[in-house]
């Protein structure tokens, strides 16, 4: 069966997170033989973004979410780590 990991990197971003996750919840995936996940990389962040988007998540949301943390901060090392722990093969 094919699948997409949507991956989400975030550094203080309280502002835009919540918005971004209920884009990512709007979408409709008609083709039911498509799995996905959601992995969300907090970058070391220094607000409150984690626990909104901990909050944001809590209600009931239609696909697997992994949250990841990466302390080295650099979108490259977010990317990496939710690369790395991604389940299907479309990024």
């Amino acid at each position: 069966m094919m699948g997409i990991s949507i991956i989400v990197c975030f550094h203080n971003s309280e502002r835009t997170i919540s918005n971004c996750l209920d884009s990512i919840m709007n979408q409709n995936i008609e083709n039911d033989d498509i799995e996905s996940e959601l992995i969300l990389v907090d970058n070391n962040s220094k607000d409150n973004s984690r626990q909104i988007a901990e909050n944001k998540l809590s209600a009931d949301w239609p696909i697997p979410i992994k949250i990841l943390t990466e302390e080295k901060q650099g979108l490259m090392n977010a990317r990496r780590k939710g690369v790395l722990n991604a389940k299907y093969q479309y990024i």
